[in-house]
């Protein structure tokens, strides 16, 4: 009788044993699958990637653990950079100085016997709607002189 009763016990134990194991791992702070602070190889590639970039001089990065303001990586965070929008101001300046007053910019088509050529002049305003107003016309047009559809 005794011995019959055994493997529910032995089962039970298990069980018990099974739950205790779970309820402790579940209490626990979940494992971090990439330990950045860890992974020197990483961090020597982001190197490797800045210095065969040639950005060296005009790129800064400072990475920062926000739960503990541990600093993980930095290439160049002290440097001083103008910003972005500051750098568009002198490509401006220099257009102004470059370009006349009356400046336009124009989309032209050109053919000769066996192609057709779309040469864009940089016009900042062409629109896609555009585009597709000039292939219909295009297309249009090179059915009524040529009497047949073209796929380009």
């Amino acid at each position: 009788m005794f011995t019959a009763k055994m493997p529910i016990v032995k089962n039970t134990l298990y069980c018990h044993q099974l739950l205790v194991m779970i309820f402790l791992f579940s209490c626990s702070k979940a494992p971090t699958l990439i330990n950045v602070k860890g992974h020197k190889k990483v961090l020597d590639n982001i190197t490797t990637i800045i210095q065969e970039s040639g950005l060296q001089t005009n790129l800064g990065i400072k990475i920062v653990d926000l739960e503990s303001d541990e600093i993980i990586y930095e290439w160049n965070a002290q440097a001083l950079f103008n910003p972005a929008s500051n750098n568009k101001l002198y490509t401006c300046i220099a257009a102004l100085a470059i370009l006349d007053s009356n400046q336009t910019f124009s989309t032209s088509v050109y053919q000769d016997t066996a192609a057709l050529y779309l040469v864009g002049g940089g016009d900042p305003h062409l629109t896609l709607e555009q585009l597709d107003t000039m292939a219909r016309t295009i297309s249009d047009t090179m059915k009524l002189h040529l009497g047949r559809d073209y796929w380009f």
